[in-house]
């Protein structure tokens, strides 16, 4: 195994190659300690990481226009949005922050994925209440008529339905506890990509049990984690 190198070795390597001979001491001085300089600034980044990009409340916002994030949301959901990140800034007292302090603020719609305790359009806690809850955060884009969730306890499933433009999409899943079944998300899914639809509900990172949602295109998203 190669030792690291070090300030003095990569001087030795100068001096060898013959590159400081002629320079005077004063200059070897302070070409030494411009080379420790660089070294100890290597290694402070190395300990601390890559470093955390900040931004202000103008460029974050200037950076979601660049991806293209907000051209297919109404006015009224990108003002919603908008202010929801100056929001964020204001709540933290500070003039920049990183993006994963601000990305919360770019979901339409969040719910506890641990929630299903009945069915029907009075229970809240139900696949029924979800899907009108997305159609909700969907900016009129995911419209479902004819939703249908029925609970069969005594086989452990639950049966899911709903038409979009004329066209039925259902699904049985196993249900078993209260926890939400991620068929039902695909089923959405597959509702919009019918619809032709370019948007997708896109899951932002977990806060315990949570699920919070963009609704963006697999493109776009795509950019906005490049982008960090």
């Amino acid at each position: 195994m190669p030792k690291p190198v070090t300030p003095a070795g990569f001087l030795e390597v100068f001096q060898q190659l013959g590159m400081l001979k002629d320079l005077p001491e004063r200059a070897r001085a302070e070409m030494a300690d411009k080379v420790a300089a660089a070294f100890n600034e290597k290694k402070r980044q190395s300990d601390e990481g890559p470093k955390v990009k900040l931004f202000t409340e103008p460029q974050y916002v200037l950076a979601l226009e660049k991806i293209g994030w907000f051209k297919e949301m109404s006015k009224a959901t990108v003002k919603k949005q908008k202010a929801s990140i100056a929001a964020a800034f204001k709540r933290e007292k500070k003039t920049e922050l990183p993006a994963g302090a601000l990305f919360l603020q770019l979901a339409v719609t969040s719910m506890d994925l641990e929630m299903i305790e009945g069915a029907g359009p009075k229970e809240e806690n139900s696949y029924y209440s979800a899907i009108r809850q997305l159609a909700g955060a969907s900016d009129g884009k995911f419209e479902p008529k004819k939703i249908s969730d029925v609970l069969d306890e005594k086989n452990g499933q639950a049966h899911v339905s709903f038409e979009v433009k004329g066209k039925k999409f259902a699904v049985s899943v196993p249900q078993e506890s209260d926890w939400f079944h991620p068929d039902v998300f695909d089923l959405v899914e597959q509702a919009l990509k019918a619809s032709k639809v370019s948007q997708r509900f896109q899951a932002l990172p977990v806060e315990d049990q949570v699920m919070y949602f963009a609704f963006v295109s697999d493109a776009v998203f795509k950019k906005a984690i490049a982008a960090g």
